[in-house]
């Protein structure tokens, strides 16, 4: 059983993985000097869904881009 200690624990975890997966993908976008455009259906154009699995599950809109930096 998972207490509300553990819950808490691994929430945190996973916001800690969401950030990691954003730092990764503004690294790439300032090395390529191309932070906006989104001409996919991405939060942002350098998440790389194989690579960034929590960020691809975000969706597209300037409110969630926001919320996310």
């Amino acid at each position: 059983m998972k207490t509300k200690h553990l819950l808490r624990f691994l929430n945190r975890i996973a916001q800690y993985d969401a950030d990691l997966e954003m730092i990764d993908v503004i690294r790439i976008a300032v090395r390529s000097g191309v932070l906006s455009g989104n001409s996919s259906g991405l939060i942002f154009d350098y998440v790389k869904p194989y690579k960034h699995r929590l960020l691809k599950k975000r969706t597209a809109s300037s409110h969630n881009r926001k919320l996310l930096v």
